[in-house]
This record gives C-alpha cells, structure tokens and sequence, in this order.
C-alpha cells in the first residue's frame, strides 16, 4: 500500500486571496503548493526549467527570481555536492560551460565554487555577477511560493534529507530521479517527500506503482508525437500527477507563436509542464481555459 506525504491543508481549503479570473474555477486560484497537494486541483502548474534562463543564468537565484514572478508553479533547479559536502544548484558535472572556469565541481570546494563568475546567457537583462547557489539559498528564496523539483545529479541520500528538514522545505519538493533504489532508500529516510520517477508508457507507470510509493510521475514528450496511450489514465489510477517535459519541440513552437503542440498535452489531463519558456506557456493556457 503507497503511503503518500500528509496535504498541506484539508481540500476543503480554498486560496482566500484574489478572486479567480472570469471563466476559470476558483479550485485553479489555490497556491502552487496547495495545488500541487491536493488531488482535485484542476489548474496545469507551469514548472520553469532551470528558472527563467532567458533572462538570467541556468540554476542562479536571479533566474529563480525571475521565474517566480511570473508566476510559475515551480521551479526545477539540479543539485550536486561540493568537495566539501555542500549541495549546490549546477546542472554539468563540470563548471566549464556555465562559468568561466574549468573544472569538475567534485574537485572544488564550495568556496572556491561561489567565486566563479557564471556565464549570462545571450541579451540576458541581468548583469554579470551571479554565482552558483547553494540548495539552502534557493530554497530560502522561494520560501514555499512554488515548489522546487530537485533534479538530484550527485548527492547523497542523507545530505539531501538533512537539507531539506533544516531549510523547514520536506514538503515543498518534489525529487525527480531515474535510479529508483535511491528514490526508495529516500522514502525510507523521509517518508512525508513527493518523489518522481520517470515512465516511458502506461505499464511502466502501472509496475512502478508496485515497486515505489510515488505522487507524481515524470514523462518526456519532447520526442513523442503524442502521449502513451493510457498513460495519464495509469497514473491516476496510481494516485499520481503526471508531470510532462514539453522542452525542445513544443517549446520552440510555442515560442514562435504556435501554441497547439503546449495546448494537445495539456488536454490530455496532465497536471504539470515543464517548459523552458514559462512566460509563453503561461500566457497560452490562460488564454485556453487551463489557468
């Protein structure tokens, strides 16, 4: 029997701040984290890769900053562990590509780490001077205004755990990992965390769910033509959210103003996109009834 993390609040709870907007259910006007939460939410949560990249640095708290407002639902940032045994936010197991150094970060201290400068990406708004951050900062500057997907690269089990129970955030995660004995050995540290493993169709959702107690389930549709047939069906049944990668394809389509590709999966009854053009795919499924 799965055991999943305890809501945030009783669904009866709705969000008490600003009125929905005309035609969208006031069920769809609940926090990202309520939502996230909480089965019968009926909004599709935007989750911003790497932050908001266009306008700052990939993983820097500027492009967190920036993802935040818009408005996004979460943000997937990806953590690895200094020389030192600090977790950091750094997608490559090198610092060569996104600063001006070289060199694997396994090899550096955090110190030596947050004195790289990091690389702006082209027409970036924001100045140089960004660093890499550690999780603890990112987590304190979201503060529970969307949830964090942790991308776990390198990092053990017990650090992550201690991280998260010290920044006060084991129920604004979710950890995306495709080794699922660490997936389970962290539900064995933590049961109360919303862990995402990854399925190609609905019968690997279907075992998985056998295997490893989960509440949401990664797919990457980037390739895909379509959805898996009964895959979102498999992951309901499962009890799980099914969080769709939209990147590549349907991102640069959307970006280019064909949003059909972004509005196709969002019908299929996903609950999460994970897109590298949140501004664009909000502004979409807003004007399509989805938000």
């Amino acid at each position: 029997m799965r055991v999943l993390p305890p809501l945030l609040l009783a669904s009866s709870v709705l969000h008490c701040g600003a009125p929905a907007e005309p035609g969208v259910s006031p069920a769809d006007s609940r926090p990202p984290l309520e939502c996230l939460h909480q089965a019968d939410c009926a909004r599709v949560m935007v989750c911003a890769h790497r932050g908001l990249k266009t306008r700052a640095a990939e993983n820097t708290l500027a492009a967190v900053a920036d993802a935040l407002a818009l408005g996004v639902d979460a943000v997937e940032v990806d953590v690895r562990t200094t020389a030192d045994g600090v977790l950091v936010i750094l997608h490559d197991p090198d610092v060569d590509r996104t600063t001006y150094g070289s060199g694997a970060l396994s090899a550096m201290t955090a110190a030596e780490a947050r004195a790289l400068v990091v690389r702006q990406p082209p027409g970036a708004e924001r100045p140089d001077g960004s660093f890499i951050p550690t999780l603890s900062e990112v987590l304190a500057l979201v503060d529970g205004r969307a949830w964090v997907d942790i991308d776990l690269k390198e990092a053990s089990v017990a650090a992550l755990v201690a991280a998260l129970a010290a920044a006060g955030a084991t129920d604004q995660v979710v950890i995306f990992e495709q080794d699922e004995a660490v997936l389970a050995a962290l539900h064995q540290a933590e049961p109360r965390l919303w862990l995402m493993p990854a399925a190609a169709d609905a019968a690997a959702v279907g075992a998985l769910a056998g295997r490893l107690p989960f509440a949401i389930v990664y797919l990457d549709s980037n390739l895909l033509a379509t959805i898996p047939a009964g895959f979102v069906d498999a992951a309901t049944a499962a009890g799980a959210k099914v969080f769709l990668d939209v990147m590549g394809v349907a991102d640069v389509a959307g970006m280019t103003g064909d949003s059909s590709l972004w509005l196709e999966r969002a019908a299929s009854g996903l609950k999460v996109m994970q897109t590298d053009a949140p501004e664009e795919l909000i502004a979409a499924l807003r004007a399509n009834g989805f938000r």
